[in-house]
């Protein structure tokens, strides 16, 4: 039909995606076409590298940088019923970025400022011009420093994300001066999530409950949001990464499968099923990159990989304080070397490893629910383990 589809040119194009998939240049793929009033959509590969199954239409992504025109559009709805104004200053609802100043040029020292020409608007921030953003450059620069010590993730690598709410985020913005006058110059990443804590606070809302209500449900968009509910997680795509860019998502080029890609986020994947045990199961969560959570093996039980995993999964105990720890091939999955205090648990970043890669892991019951963290008690100098010979399996 003119102006429209063709057989043919549909045939191409689902041969053209299907060719990406089957080299291993994506573990798998949907995509939609659409115009006037026809649609295509097309799928290939699995939800994750080696899986058997196909991946389905409805399989869920991870969207990252469109999250932005998500807060773009959320915040201009707020504007539209008149709670905020393109020319209000953000400090009315945001007193941590009151009283802003900048930098003299963006390698100065911390304290070389001169006062901000006026305060920062709400068009400033979702223009990206409101003074603060990337810096693409390979200088140790004394703010990218002093950002990277506040832990806010958003001069560098963005994964694994902040742990920080968005009350402490926002905080911790406002201890730094501003790289340019506001309005002066566009900066790319940072407007966008101080967007997100102006349209908390303007909404007086969770960030997730105001892109639900106000955007995602009257769009029929349901399987939008921040998290992927246990109840979905049978439909959540891995994150992948090429070899090349590995490093800028904190892993590594050398864990790179024979495609050239490195697991980055294997979320919602059993793992592991300790037999005899009706009551839980360990699942990755989170991150899947930095460090354990404490995770005890009720004694008796049989840790056993599931399907597509190599290795042998066993348990050892503590000879501190007799406590089962699952074991990978012989060794500890976790240990607590480095702990810091009661229920600051970190990995040593040498037994923090399953099959050569790194995640984070966290016990989950049957019914989806999350208990809090076991606190550990270190005893000084550190847990202490049997020789390797005492291991189980």
């Amino acid at each position: 039909m003119a102006g429209g589809f063709t057989d043919e040119g549909l045939a191409a194009l689902d041969a053209a995606l299907a060719r990406h998939a089957s080299r291993g240049a994506v573990p798998g793929l949907v995509a939609l076409v659409a115009r006037g009033g026809e649609v295509h959509v097309t799928t290939a590969g699995h939800l994750a590298a080696g899986d058997p199954g196909p991946i389905g239409r409805d399989a869920i992504f991870r969207i990252a940088s469109l999250t932005k025109p998500v807060i773009g559009a959320t915040a201009m709805l707020l504007i539209q019923e008149g709670a905020m104004a393109l020319d209000d200053p953000v400090e009315r609802w945001l007193p941590e970025l009151s009283g802003r100043r900048v930098l003299r040029c963006y390698d100065a020292e911390l304290s070389d400022t001169v006062p901000a020409a006026r305060p920062v608007t709400v068009e400033d921030v979702l223009s990206f011009r409101f003074g603060f953003g990337c810096i693409f450059t390979p200088q140790a620069l004394p703010i990218i420093e002093a950002e990277a010590e506040l832990g806010l993730k958003t001069l560098g690598p963005p994964w694994p994300p902040t742990p920080l709410t968005p009350d402490e985020w926002i905080a911790g913005l406002g201890r730094l001066p501003l790289l340019d006058q506001p309005g002066e110059r566009w900066r790319y990443n940072t407007g966008a999530t101080v967007a997100g804590v102006l349209i908390e606070r303007v909404a007086g809302a969770p960030l997730a409950e105001v892109l639900s209500k106000r955007l995602f449900e009257p769009l029929g968009m349901p399987d939008t949001a921040f998290h992927v509910p246990a109840a979905k997680r049978s439909r959540f795509t891995s994150m992948y990464a090429p070899a090349a860019a590995a490093s800028f998502v904190g892993a590594s080029a050398d864990d790179a499968d024979d495609a050239g890609l490195v697991l980055v986020d294997r979320t919602g994947k059993t793992i592991y099923s300790p037999e005899q045990e009706a009551h839980g199961k360990i699942l990755c969560t989170g991150s899947c990159l930095g460090f354990w959570f404490p995770v005890s093996v009720a004694s008796g039980t049989r840790p056993h990989a599931t399907a597509g995993l190599s290795g042998t999964f066993g348990t050892i105990r503590r000879t501190d304080d007799g406590v089962t720890q699952l074991t990978y091939n012989g060794r500890p999955l976790y240990t607590f070397r480095l702990d810091q205090g009661p229920g600051e648990l970190h990995g040593n970043n040498f037994s923090d490893q399953f099959g050569g890669r790194s995640f984070t892991w966290q016990v989950v019951g049957a019914n989806g629910s999350v208990p809090s963290a076991s606190q550990s008690a270190k005893p000084s100098g550190g847990y202490s383990y049997p020789a390797s010979g005492a291991y189980g399996n």
